[in-house]
């Protein structure tokens, strides 16, 4: 059994719309009326009240209208548009639910109409607005307890109380929810109006005539809006117990208290933190809470919370597929939300309340993956009736996401295909709260385990860089980091294919192993051995003659670099009277050579000296190791020809160099066998294991036609054809008076990156 509760709300709203013109109806016949509603209950200020926007809206739209004018009889629904007339005097009757029939009691069913006539005159070409006054249109008897404890009493003591209740011109009927208000047709006179303990009771001794005890306060007839009420009470006597009538009052009723409960609007749930939209948040584990409170409200006190769970966090996962309801919830499931970290409310007769899940984040950690989705379905009960269908709970997410793992590695640990992670550092409020038990690398489409800390890819990736992510809970991984891998470059112009040259006196020639437009990584020993052009005499360039040790040839593919061993340069001697003869001086007998980084020649001769080339032997060669380069490769590979003069040996060397040019690793190749084909050699890098490697920032390589300089290098004198670039195409040259040894041919030469 429940009292009868008065509502304070306002259920029709007044609207004080000021006349106007409506510029639809401007140049018409026709005009138009706008409808407004109030709550025009006898001695109710209106005005001093509130009610939902949605309880108002709810409302009002169950109205309809009856306009009456000449020639005019339609219902309407409810609209806050105008509705367009014809210009006229209309009468107006607004009405809502059905108005019971003599003698018929309804119970829980008001019907609602107009307080007095309400006509209005339309004009044609203007909208006229009204504001009609509405009531309760029939009456009603209710019961009501003196405190929640009497009626808690009346229902434990009397289950099955009922009342027999019969109106003039109708027949008598049972009245057995009390918790209902009894409604019927305004004139009525009550006949009988007697409530007993018990169906089973001796309805002579067991009845109490209510219209007796409430004496001169029943009306000969009802009028619209009455209430009579009856407030029981029970008394104990002689080990029995009396029923009886404390008090008996009459009143006229408002709108608002008669509104059914299934009319009120349902409750309505929030938004996590009040926040428009949002029904998904995100914790990162091991940070701080996270806000995550739900709000509730409805017209009524809240009668019940229903929650359920869909955890993907096996923390939780025994709550998964169960239901619990708040208004009788055992006390161990609500100790285990609560520990959780769920802040419940108490159900105490509030229309409003909240749910806190903020400490419940602190609690939840990834499953698997990098984040988890632990969802929460909630459903409000209020006035009769729930926030939502049972099959479409309100739902909200809370994912949980793993922490940013910076992993890092060591400078020097990080290679073009391969690195090894150095250590890591976690982004969070409580970062030590996540312990890193191991990491991945992804090769491919495929994450794999790192060896100790190794991740080493297949392949060489596209781009020069490596995913990596750290495992801190088995199955669990933070979102990857992205390592950028030394990028796997080759050397400029190790095609050979750019080559420029220039010319001195004689139609003679020096090669560069660059384009006239490029820079220089390349460099050869050509500006050694024709340092005689340097302020040289016609004659003199005659006598000590130089030749260039290096120039390009048909390669492998397109153009290489054909490296001679020679004897030319300044300060050799030469006589071509009678008998010929020529002198070569040892430090002129060099091979030739190819290199990375730049030739630094000095000739030890005062500058603008014409003539003085009979002494070269304080003039001095050096290469200087200046090629940039930022990658450290595995092997070194090029194609070449060998044609050895006598028994000969040509070699090739590389090294690289850090930032103060010590030499972090280096190896050579020689070999003495003469190839006429093209063959593909190779020098490898071998770098040992639990050795660490400065980073490379230059590189130094180096091919040679003989490792036999000097003395003991093999040459003859022959005429040498050499080729000249002209229009993309190699003329062909010769030089008579060549002092040449061994040739070494090189095309093609590349980087191989295989760690």
């Amino acid at each position: 059994m429940k009292k009868i509760q008065t509502f304070i709300y306002v259920l029709l709203m007044g609207f004080a719309f000021a006349a106007c013109q409506d510029d639809s109806l401007r140049g018409t016949e026709q005009g138009g009326i706008r409808i407004a509603l109030t709550d025009g209950t006898a001695g109710v200020d209106v005005t001093t009240r509130s009610t939902p926007s949605e309880l108002f809206d709810g409302f009002k739209q169950k109205f309809k209208f009856q306009i009456k004018g000449d020639n005019y009889d339609q219902t309407h629904e409810w609209t806050e548009d105008v509705i367009p007339l014809a210009a006229g005097v209309y009468d107006i009757t607004a009405t809502c639910g059905t108005e019971q029939a003599v003698g018929e009691v309804g119970f829980d069913a008001p019907y609602y109409k107009n307080k007095n006539d309400k006509s209005v005159n339309v004009t044609a070409g203007k909208e006229s607005n009204i504001t009609i006054d509405c009531t309760v249109g029939n009456a009603l008897v209710s019961i009501a307890f003196a405190d929640e404890e009497a009626e808690a009493e009346f229902e434990k003591l009397c289950p099955d109380a009922y009342i027999d209740i019969k109106l003039s011109g109708g027949i008598q009927i049972q009245w057995n929810n009390l918790a209902q208000s009894a409604y019927f047709r305004a004139g009525s006179s009550l006949e009988t109006l007697t409530i007993y303990r018990s169906k089973a009771g001796d309805e002579t001794t067991d009845g109490v005539n209510l219209l007796e005890t409430a004496g001169d306060k029943v009306p000969s007839t009802f009028s619209a809006g009455d209430q009579l009420i009856f407030t029981l009470s029970l008394a104990k006597k002689n080990g029995t117990v009396e029923l009886n009538v404390s008090k008996a009052e009459l009143k006229t009723i408002p709108i608002s208290e008669t509104i059914p409960l299934e009319w009120l609007p349902a409750p309505k749930i929030g938004y996590f933190n009040d926040e428009e939209g949002l029904t998904s948040i995100e914790y990162t584990e091991s940070n701080n809470a996270t806000p995550a409170k739900l709000n509730f409200s409805g017209s009524m006190a809240i009668e019940d919370i229903e929650l359920g769970f869909e955890f993907g966090d096996i923390q939780y996962a025994d709550w998964n597929n169960k239901t619990y309801n708040l208004a009788s919830i055992s006390d161990e499931d609500k100790s285990a939300l609560t520990q959780a970290g769920i802040v419940l409310p108490e159900l105490e007769e509030s229309t409003t309340g909240s749910i806190d899940f903020t400490n419940l984040t602190t609690n939840l950690q990834v499953a698997s993956g990098s984040v988890t989705e632990n969802k929460i379905k909630v459903r409000v009960k209020a006035n009769n009736r729930w926030s939502s269908e049972e099959d479409n709970p309100s739902v909200y997410t809370i994912k949980t996401v793993a922490p940013k793992i910076m992993v890092t590695a060591n400078e020097e640990d990080i290679w073009a295909k391969s690195l090894t992670v150095s250590e890591y550092e976690v982004e969070s409020d409580n970062p030590t709260k996540i312990v890193v038990t191991g990491y991945q690398y992804l090769d491919g489409a495929e994450w794999k385990d790192c060896t100790n800390g190794l991740a080493e890819l297949t392949n060489l990736p596209d781009e020069p860089k490596m995913q990596v992510r750290a495992v801190y809970r088995e199955g669990v991984y933070a979102e990857p980091t992205e390592i950028a891998l030394e990028t796997p470059a080759q050397l400029p112009n190790s095609d050979m294919e750019e080559w420029s040259y220039e010319t001195y006196k004689g139609d003679r020639y020096s090669f560069n192993p660059w384009n006239s437009e490029g820079t220089s990584f390349w460099d050869t020993n050509n500006d050694f051995t024709t340092r005689h052009k340097n302020g040289a005499s016609d004659v003199s360039i005659a006598n000590y003659n130089g030749f260039h040790a290096v120039s390009c040839v048909t390669g492998h593919n397109g153009f290489a670099a054909e490296l001679r061993s020679t004897a030319n340069g300044r300060a050799n001697t030469r006589v071509d009277f009678i008998v010929h003869t020529h002198k070569e001086q040892d430090y002129n007998k060099v091979a030739g050579k190819l290199f990375t980084g730049s030739a630094n020649v000095y000739v030890n001769k005062p500058s603008g000296t014409i003539g003085d080339d009979a002494d070269g032997s304080k003039d001095t060669y050096t290469e200087e190791k200046n090629a940039s380069f930022n990658s450290r490769p595995t092997a070194l590979t090029f194609y070449y020809k060998y044609v050895p003069y006598n028994s000969d040996t040509w070699s090739v060397h590389i090294e690289l160099l850090d930032e103060n040019k010590n030499v972090i690793i280096q190896n050579d190749k020689t070999s003495s066998e003469a190839k006429s084909d093209w063959t593909q050699a190779s020098v490898s890098l071998d770098y040992a294991d639990e050795t660490t490697y400065a980073k490379c920032k230059y590189i130094y390589v180096i091919f040679k036609s003989t490792i036999n300089e000097g003395t003991n290098m093999p040459y003859r004198e022959i005429t040498q054809t050499f080729y000249v670039l002209e229009n993309g195409a190699l003329s062909a040259k010769t030089y008579d008076q060549a002092y040449i040894g061994s040739i070494l041919t090189i095309d093609d030469i590349q980087l191989i990156y295989d760690k």
